[in-house]
């Protein structure tokens, strides 16, 4: 080939291109300190579940209702999990928040992190 390009024998071994890494880069003392949180000592926040579980299962009711009829009447022909979707991320959101305004309100009340 002529021209500014070089030919390469071989792609298998890739030029030596980014990054360089040291030999005696030291990790901060918070990344070397951190320790893996055991199984026992995680807590699944059964409230946020408990709170978000019924309003999916009225978002999927939902959009199969307002599917159906709106394709029934020929309205429209939006699919079930569009609508689902929508609902779900509209209402999650929701509950969320709700449930920051409600966490935060004991907070501030006990003085403290809530206590489950």
């Amino acid at each position: 080939m002529s021209g500014p390009f070089k030919r390469r024998p071989s792609l298998k071994a890739l030029p030596n291109v980014g990054l360089v890494k040291a030999a005696n880069i030291q990790r901060r003392q918070s990344a070397v300190g951190l320790k893996p949180i055991s199984v026992s000592q995680q807590e699944v926040p059964w409230d946020v579940l408990d709170r978000c579980l019924l309003p999916v299962i009225f978002c999927h009711a939902g959009a199969i209702i307002l599917s159906t009829v709106l394709n029934a009447l020929h309205i429209s022909q939006v699919s079930t999990l569009t609508l689902f979707i929508f609902f779900a991320i509209t209402t999650i959101a929701a509950v969320l928040f709700y449930h920051n305004l409600k966490t935060l309100q004991k907070e501030r009340r006990t003085g403290g992190p809530p206590v489950a």
